[in-house]
């Protein structure tokens, strides 16, 4: 019996027969999903993507990321796994609310991943899940590295509770804590008046 890296090893040159000497993308891919499964940290990612592009079988590679988190035993390969299921889920597949909760696995592991807080503000923006993109919002502000990045986040927060949760006097506790930290800001100043007319 082969060792698992003599296994890998066998694996990839079967990929590489398939690939370049045969022309045979379903086979390799097939081999080249085996040695991924059976050890993502010791494999190519990319050329798995690069294999789908041509088999246009992105649901399979999804399955193939999918289960890979699910076995990486690390969290920073869980990680690249989970935000690489997140990506073919929402740009090959179209499939939005699994590439949400996609992301959110990779979040709740990470909680301060920026990669991650920046698609999902995107994703609850475009499918309009205002409380959870509020909450999105609050995270990012915590994880973000200057105070003109939280301004900036929390003047966009605030404008969710204003325009779309109706929460005024949240709002204005948000817009309050931009002027407790830039004063010069007529942003939040102009809002306020517009609350209070």
């Amino acid at each position: 019996a082969f060792e698992p890296a003599e296994r890998r090893a066998l694996l990839i040159e079967n990929t590489d027969l398939y690939q370049h000497r045969l022309e045979e993308d379903e086979a390799a891919f097939a081999s080249l999903r085996q040695a991924f499964e059976e050890a993502p940290e010791a494999n190519d990612p990319p050329r798995l993507e690069e294999l789908s592009e041509r088999l246009e079988n992105w649901e399979e590679l999804a399955e193939v990321y999918d289960q890979a988190r699910d076995d990486a035993p690390e969290a920073s390969m869980r990680r690249d796994v989970g935000v690489r299921l997140a990506r073919v889920r929402e740009e090959r597949l179209d499939d939005v609310s699994g590439a949400i909760e996609a992301y959110v696995r990779v979040q709740e592991e990470q909680p301060q991943d920026k990669e991650a807080l920046e698609a999902l503000d995107r994703l609850y923006q475009q499918t309009g899940q205002w409380e959870t993109l509020v909450e999105v919002l609050r995270q990012r502000i915590d994880a973000a590295d200057s105070e003109a990045a939280r301004n900036g986040l929390r003047l966009r927060q605030a404008n969710v509770l204003q325009e779309f949760i109706d929460d005024g006097p949240e709002a204005i506790r948000v817009y309050q804590e931009v002027l407790q930290t830039n004063a010069d800001n007529d942003d939040p100043l102009a809002a306020l008046e517009g609350l209070a007319a």
